[in-house]
């Protein structure tokens, strides 16, 4: 018993300093978060938190498909699904680890494939006079299906 309360304080305390706000009992599912947007100020060109800004393929590299979509199974990192949820009547930018992942129409959903286990998500919608809504940096440990809240 004591092993179990020493886990969920260890859990409660990672998620505490991370800053992640767990909806599961609100929402009803597993492994999702919510997150409220924070006005960025300045020009919305340098933001550390992207490291790719747009999806540019490279010829002859591609990444590798997912079991579920014909892949070869591999015993090393495995890929969990993600769906993030856009709340707001904005297009949302969503960034993965830095890495662009797609443009979320307002009121939209996004689903697509993110590396199991600690990922970083954080979205962006561009104004155009150069101002920005973001959200996140938001750390959460991916280990399925996985949803995101984006709310204004």
């Amino acid at each position: 018993m004591r092993r179990k309360t020493a886990v969920a304080t260890a859990v409660l305390g990672l998620l505490l300093a991370v800053g992640v706000t767990t909806t599961a009992g609100a929402q009803g599912k597993k492994n999702s978060v919510t997150t409220r947007a924070s006005t960025g100020r300045g020009t919305a060109t340098s933001d550390q938190n992207i490291k790719t800004g747009t999806a540019t393929n490279t010829k002859g590299e591609a990444v590798a498909a997912p079991v579920s979509k014909g892949g070869v199974r591999t015993r090393g990192a495995d890929l969990c699904a993600l769906h993030v949820d856009n709340r707001t009547g904005l297009y949302v930018n969503l960034y993965t680890d830095g890495n662009f992942r797609g443009t979320i129409s307002p009121y939209g959903d996004l689903v697509g494939w993110v590396g199991c286990g600690s990922t970083v998500f954080y979205a962006r919608a561009d104004y155009s006079d150069g101002s920005y809504d973001f959200w996140g940096p938001t750390r959460a440990y991916v280990s399925g299906p996985f949803y995101w809240t984006i709310r204004r």
